[in-house]
C-alpha cells in the first residue's frame, strides 16, 4: 500500500497543476483582437499566449472602427468615413502596413461605399461587406483583395446596422426587421439570391469555419451558443447559454474563436463603460478571462484566425 504521505504529495501536485493553468487567464486570450475608444474610432490591441493582461498595441489607420482578421493574419478595417482599408500579414515587432484594397465589378467600376463590418469568409480570403445605406437600400459587397474583384447584391431595402455572419462556404446572415421584431436574410453568394432567415437574433456571430453562431437577443436575455445548423432550422436547441453580469445592459460586441471554442464578448456596462470577458467552451461556457482596456465607451471584439 502506497504511503499517505505520498498519496497526498499525488493529490497536492494535481490541485497545484490546476490551479497553475487557471492563475494564468491571459493564456485564454491568445489571439483575441481588441479595439476599444469612443465612437470616433480606437485603438487596436491584441494578446497571444505570453501576453500580459494590457495585451500589445498594433498600429491601425487613425479612425479606424472596425477590424476582422482573415488567414495569414491579413486585417480588414473600416476607417471613420466608410472607406476599406487591409494590412499585410501581422508580425510581432513590426508595424502592419495598410492600404486601400481595390475592389471593382465584373464592369471594372470601384465598388461603391461606405461599407461597414467587412467580414471573411470561411477561408478566410474574401470578405462581406454592408454597403450603401443601411436605412433604406442596403447592398452586400463580397470583395477577394487577391484579385481585386467585387460583387454587388442587392438586398432589397433596409438592414440592421449590425456585422454579416457566414454561415456557410457561400451563405451570409444579414440582420434584418427592427429591434423590437428582429429578423435576418440569407444571401447565396454563388447566385446573389436573398432568401428568409432565422428570425430572433439582434446580435448574431459566426465562428469562422462556419459551424457555430452566438446570437445576442432582447437585452437581459443569456447570450447563446448554437451549432449553425440548429440556429438555420430554428429548432431552439442550444450547446451553451451565457448569462449578462449584473451590470450589464447590452452587448456591443461578440466573437467566436477559429474552432468555435472561445467566445469574446463586449458588454456595455450601467456605467456607460465596455466590459470584455471571454468565455471558454471547455469550462462550461463559464467567463475564464478579463482583458484590460481602460474605461472604453465604445469596443468591438474579433480573434485571429492563426490562434
Amino acid at each position: 500500500m502506497r504511503p499517505v504521505r505520498a498519496i497526498l504529495a499525488v493529490v497536492l501536485a494535481v490541485v497545484t497543476t490546476a490551479c497553475n493553468a487557471e492563475s494564468t487567464p491571459t493564456a485564454r486570450l491568445d489571439g483575441l483582437l481588441v479595439l476599444a475608444g469612443d465612437s470616433g474610432g480606437g485603438a487596436l490591441r491584441g494578446w497571444d499566449a505570453s501576453s500580459d493582461a494590457d495585451g500589445t498595441s498594433i498600429a491601425t489607420p487613425k479612425g479606424t472602427t472596425w477590424v476582422n482578421a482573415g488567414r495569414a493574419d491579413v486585417l480588414v478595417a473600416v476607417v471613420g468615413d466608410g472607406a476599406l482599408r487591409i494590412s499585410d500579414p501581422l508580425q510581432a515587432g513590426r508595424k502592419p502596413t495598410w492600404v486601400e484594397p481595390d475592389a471593382n465589378d465584373p464592369s471594372g467600376d470601384p465598388a461603391d461605399g461606405p461599407f461597414y463590418f467587412p467580414t471573411w469568409d470561411p477561408e478566410g480570403g474574401r470578405f462581406a461587406a454592408l454597403s450603401g445605406d443601411l436605412d433604406a437600400d442596403a447592398w452586400l459587397t463580397l470583395v477577394d483583395p487577391s484579385v481585386g474583384s467585387a460583387l454587388v447584391i442587392d438586398l432589397g431595402g433596409p438592414v440592421a446596422a449590425a456585422p454579416p455572419a457566414w454561415v456557410g462556404d457561400d451563405l451570409v446572415a444579414v440582420l434584418t426587421g427592427t429591434t423590437e421584431s428582429p429578423t435576418s436574410s440569407l444571401v447565396d453568394t454563388t447566385t446573389g439570391d436573398v432568401t428568409d432567415g432565422p428570425s430572433g437574433a439582434r446580435l448574431l456571430g459566426s465562428a469562422p469555419d462556419g459551424a457555430t453562431v452566438a446570437v445576442v437577443g432582447d437585452d437581459g436575455d443569456p447570450v447563446t451558443i448554437r451549432t449553425t445548423e440548429a440556429w438555420l432550422a430554428g429548432d431552439g436547441s442550444s450547446i451553451g447559454s451565457i448569462d449578462p453580469p449584473d451590470d450589464a445592459i447590452g452587448v456591443s460586441s461578440i466573437a467566436l474563436d477559429a474552432r468555435g471554442r472561445r467566445l469574446a464578448i463586449a458588454w456595455l456596462t450601467d456605467d456607460g463603460v465596455i466590459r470584455v470577458a471571454v468565455h471558454d467552451k471547455a469550462a462550461e461556457w463559464r467567463r475564464v478571462a478579463e482583458p484590460s482596456i481602460g474605461d472604453a465607451a465604445a469596443a468591438m471584439v474579433a480573434w485571429r484566425r492563426s490562434r
